[in-house]
C-alpha cells in the first residue's frame, strides 16, 4: 500500500528531474535538486519495506531477524537493490550540484556513483522478474 505509493511518487519525481536535464530547458540544477528529493523518497520507502520484513514484534519489544529476508529472497533482493540504487543516486546527485561539481574529476566521480546506482536499479528489476516469473511470491 503506502510503500508502493511512495515508491511510485519517488519514481515520478525521478522522471520530472530527468526531463529537466534536457539542456534546452536550462534547468539542470533544478533537475538535480528534484532528483535528490526523489532519491530521498525512494531510500525512505525501500528502507521502510526492508524494516517491515526484518522487524519482528514480540510483545512490547521489536527484534531484528535477518533470516526473515530469506522467506522471500527475490523480493528482498528487489527491495535491497532498489534501496542501494537510491542511495547511490542520492550521493551522485549531490555530487553533481555546482558547489561540488567543480572539475572534470569531480564530474567523473559523480557519474560513477550515478552509474552504479543505475546498475543497482537494473539488478532490482532483474530480481523482480525472477520473483514474478520463477516464484510464487508475487
Amino acid at each position: 500500500g503506502l510503500n508502493f505509493f511512495f515508491s511510485l511518487i519517488g519514481s515520478i519525481i525521478y522522471v520530472v528531474g530527468s526531463v529537466l536535464f534536457i539542456p534546452q530547458l536550462n534547468s539542470i540544477v533544478t533537475g538535480i535538486q528534484i532528483f535528490i528529493v526523489g532519491s530521498v523518497v525512494i531510500v525512505l520507502s525501500q528502507s521502510w519495506k526492508l524494516w517491515r520484513i526484518v522487524a519482528v514484534k514480540d510483545g512490547s519489544s521489536v527484534y531484528i531477524k535477518w533470516k526473515m529476508l530469506l522467506l522471500d529472497s527475490p523480493g528482498s533482493f528487489v527491495d535491497s537493490f532498489a534501496l542501494l540504487g537510491g542511495i547511490f543516486y542520492l550521493i551522485g546527485s549531490v555530487l553533481f550540484l555546482p558547489q561540488y561539481d567543480t572539475s572534470d574529476d569531480a564530474t567523473f566521480i559523480a557519474a560513477v556513483w550515478f552509474q552504479v546506482g543505475g546498475l543497482l536499479f537494473f539488478f532490482s528489476g532483474l530480481a523482480l522478474g525472477v520473483r514474478f516469473f520463477f516464484t510464487e511470491n508475487y
